[in-house]
């Protein structure tokens, strides 16, 4: 039975396309839906190399603009639908969130992060081979 359905996501097509396909898994299934954003560390200045922390106000204001543009053209009423953002090295946090009694797994193929595999991207061939729950890649 799915109970949870995590969806990674940083607001790309394709993360948009894993939402659009989680939404059609929560109805059918009676799941909830936890939204997750990870800021990658360590996050650097534009035209510097100095670390960039991140205050609890920024966090909030860059999830709520990822969250919005995930979840833009999607019918959530009747469906549960968290939303998490914390900082760190994207699949690590993601492997963490799904140990949370995550049911299922529904990430885009592809992210917005430099240096993609050439087929899938690089945090989402790494979720395939660290995690033992299922997931379903989207693109």
């Amino acid at each position: 039975m799915i109970k949870k359905i995590l969806v990674p996501t940083d607001a790309s097509t394709y993360s948009r396309n894993a939402m659009a396909t989680a939404v059609k898994y929560a109805k059918a299934f009676g799941a909830e839906i936890e939204l997750l954003h990870v800021v990658s560390l360590p996050p650097y200045g534009m035209y510097d190399f100095t670390p960039r922390h991140f205050n609890d106000e920024e966090l909030a204001e860059m999830g709520r603009k990822i969250f919005a543009a995930t979840t833009k053209k999607v019918d959530l009423e009747g469906l549960k639908v968290t939303e998490t953002i914390v900082t760190g090295y994207p699949a690590a946090e993601i492997a963490k969130a799904i140990e949370k009694d995550v049911d299922l797994v529904i990430i885009g193929s592809q992210g917005r992060r430099p240096l993609a595999g050439a087929l899938l991207g690089s945090v989402t061939q790494r979720v395939l081979a660290d995690t033992r729950c299922p997931v379903l890649v989207v693109k």
